[in-house]
């Protein structure tokens, strides 16, 4: 894994910091700006709830699906969903394509660009009743 020095710099502050105790020996009527440091990594721009997300209701997250997805071995299977139409796709989105239902062999096709799902049925049936026991809006 490699770090950005100032990725490092802060952490190491953030750490001197926490390890001083000069957060247990603040004065409760100190004015000076209450401040959190957030590092992370591997995080999408719609993984934190103040960057946004593209969710209708979370508490129907069904309304706000696009695709369905099930890996099994070297198989995956994608059912893609009807857009609700208060969802818009974005620019940085992949556009939904005109099949509903894709199935790729990954080890022979890893970049995902030829569906098998026609000449598989039974995968695709097989992959399909795994997929709708997990979840099936």
């Amino acid at each position: 894994m490699r770090f950005s020095k100032i990725t490092l710099a802060l952490g190491l502050l953030a750490l001197a910091h926490a390890g001083s105790g000069s957060c247990l020996a603040q004065n409760q009527n100190s004015s000076r700006p209450n401040v959190v440091v957030l590092i992370s990594d591997d995080q999408g721009f719609g993984d934190y709830g103040f960057m946004g997300h593209d969710m209708l209701d979370v508490n129907r997250p069904q309304d706000s699906l696009r695709s369905r997805s099930c890996v099994q071995k070297d198989w995956k299977l994608t059912l893609w969903h009807e857009l609700h139409p208060d969802l818009e796709i974005k620019e940085w989105q992949m556009p939904t394509p005109a099949a509903q239902v894709q199935l790729f062999d990954l080890v022979d096709d890893p970049m995902e660009r030829n569906s098998l799902a026609n000449k598989h049925p039974e995968k695709v049936a097989a992959l399909t009743r795994k997929l709708n026991a997990w979840w099936n809006p």
